[in-house]
């Protein structure tokens, strides 16, 4: 069996998709890093201490009670999420135990995710909540489940991220030197050649003389 194949003889227009990276949503460096964030029943305030981007941070208090509340900040946004794989963002806890951390993801749907992480004690937790495959989101709340107690996280360095700044691109280089095409071959704008199905081809294969084919049979 053989895996037919086409070299371009001719240049042509190559429209190219500009695909979305990490798309930085805030590190509080200024005030206008707040506009995406409001509380719902914590307080929040822009503090230089425990930045892990930059030199401010977002200081966010959770207040216990004795009744069953879920206090949290709350995150707006108008992105197209879809274009994203990971809501990530880094969370100082100051408080010599973990923290439980839930969020709650409220999709252009109506519809609800919900998740939640432990944040390391005395320390920087880095936080992946991974959203692919989900409706567009609308709004992210970061909450406490019925704290007790009183507590403070710092919030820093919120981002949209994809899984392709992760990998390096490899390249198959072939370098081969292109067969001199026909009047027939630079008229149709490609050179028809066939390789066992086997061979790995890739894209920008180069055919060699002996795997010309002038025709095809099906």
């Amino acid at each position: 069996m053989t895996r037919l194949s086409v070299y371009l003889t001719t240049a042509g227009l190559v429209a190219a998709c500009a695909l979305a990276h990490a798309q930085p949503i805030s590190s509080f460096e200024d005030e206008a890093g707040l506009e995406q964030f409001s509380p719902g029943g914590v307080t929040m305030e822009r503090v230089q201490e425990h930045a892990s981007d930059g030199e401010w941070s977002l200081r966010v208090d959770y207040p216990g009670s004795e009744r069953d509340t879920w206090p949290g900040l709350y995150f707006t946004t108008d992105t197209d999420t879809t274009q994203y794989q990971i809501f990530a963002f880094d969370a100082f806890n100051p408080a010599p135990d973990p923290l439980a951390l839930s969020w709650r993801i409220d999709l252009a749907d109506g519809r609800n995710q919900f998740g939640g992480t432990s944040l390391q004690a005395d320390g920087t937790t880095h936080v992946e909540v991974w959203v692919t495959g989900m409706e567009p989101i609308t709004r992210i709340l970061l909450y406490r489940r019925m704290p007790r107690e009183d507590c403070t996280v710092y919030f820093d360095d919120f981002q949209w991220a994809r899984m392709d700044d992760r990998f390096e691109p490899m390249y198959y280089v072939d370098d081969a030197k292109p067969p001199a095409p026909t009047d027939v071959e630079q008229q149709r704008g490609f050179i028809l050649f066939g390789r066992p199905l086997t061979d790995v081809v890739f894209s920008n294969a180069v055919p060699r003389a002996e795997e010309r084919i002038e025709t095809v049979d099906a």
